[in-house]
């Protein structure tokens, strides 16, 4: 049985793994100095990217590949 990755599971001193994930990408993010893009707009693509990466985790074409 695939454990699924919920976005609202608890994984980190009270932060939901979509917290967590949007979190560790705004501050990448944030300490990159290459990325000049406004502090609004880290913060937004970075929950679209931790939701994309929940959705990636939870896909089960995904063990598919890796079983063989």
């Amino acid at each position: 049985m695939k454990h699924v990755t919920a976005p609202n599971e608890g994984a980190f001193y009270g932060l939901t793994k979509r917290e967590l994930f949007a979190a560790l990408f705004t501050a990448a993010a944030i300490a990159n100095p290459d990325i000049t893009a406004p502090v609004g707009t880290i913060v937004s693509d970075s929950i679209t990217v931790a939701d994309r990466l929940i959705t990636a985790l939870n896909d089960p074409d995904e063990d598919e590949e890796d079983a063989s």
